[in-house]
């Protein structure tokens, strides 16, 4: 029996984690038994089943609601030109994305703590350098604006207005007119880190959120005239907190919006992935 087996709660609810490939099952493994009371393993007719989010992961998601998965975790997902027709026909089951930045547990706690200099940004700025064998550059773009959307800033237009293969910028507008600046590059030395920065008239707001492969805990901080203000530390990766989420979902019989905003996410940076293509 397995620490994960014998420590689990009477709440804790039953996982499996898909074997696929591009999925870091060390790393999903390392989550969950951190979170004892929470889950614990199980086989094929686990309630909660973890998938790669590599390309076709919406039809691994419905091949889990069809063996009666309650709930699906999606780690890394890649945006889709079908991520439309899921969210247009939803599987009977919760489905939580884990992504790179924007599942990081500081985003939420800047969008709440934040929410009102967030609000009075007139830029947007989102930087990234990429290690050369990692994701394609429009994949790191589109996890950018993730990000961006976690914050709770609407994104209502973007654009690619330079592309080559060692760089990419996208900009566009926010609902409330802000202009919004997305870049990255390639290095051979690069941890794959996200510097985001929001400047408003009277203040600014930086957040430095490392890959979701890090040890490191991000940071965020507001800095006015007056005074700088850093939040504390989060030390939970987005990983775990994803699961959390997750549990709490099925726990709570709350709905989650994630496919519904990294569908319109996937329309922006690509409009033919709209529920009309293909």
């Amino acid at each position: 029996m397995t620490a994960l087996n014998a420590l689990n709660g009477s709440n804790a609810l039953t996982v499996r984690v898909e074997p696929a490939a591009g999925l870091r099952v060390a790393a999903v493994t390392a989550a969950l038994a951190t979170l004892p009371l929470s889950y614990r393993e199980a086989g094929r007719d686990a309630e909660v089943v973890v998938v790669s989010g590599e390309p076709g992961w919406d039809e691994r998601v419905r091949a889990a609601a069809r063996t009666g998965a309650r709930g699906v975790l999606v780690k890394d997902p890649v945006p889709l030109p079908t991520a439309a027709t899921l969210q247009a026909e939803v599987p009977d089951c919760v489905i939580v994305l884990a992504e790179t930045w924007a599942s990081h547990p500081l985003l939420r706690s800047a969008a709440e703590q934040f929410a009102e200099p967030i609000g009075r940004a007139h830029l947007i700025d989102a930087r990234s350098v990429e290690p050369a064998t990692g994701r394609s550059l429009r994949a790191v773009l589109f996890a950018q604006l993730r990000a961006v959307q976690n914050l709770g800033i609407g994104v209502v237009s973007l654009a690619i207005a330079a592309e080559t293969p060692s760089s990419i910028l996208g900009v566009g507008r926010s609902a409330s007119g802000a202009r919004i600046a997305l870049s990255a590059a390639r290095s051979d030395t690069s941890d794959g880190s996200l510097d985001l920065l929001l400047v408003g008239r009277a203040e600014t707001i930086r957040l430095a959120l490392s890959d979701s492969g890090a040890v490191r805990p991000g940071r965020a901080m507001l800095t006015s005239e007056a005074d700088a203000h850093e939040l504390p530390t989060a030390w939970q990766s987005p990983l775990r907190t994803s699961l959390l989420a997750l549990h709490d979902a099925l726990s709570t019989g709350t709905p989650t919006d994630q496919l519904r905003e990294f569908t319109e996410a996937a329309v922006l940076l690509d409009p033919g992935a709209g529920p009309s293509a293909g």
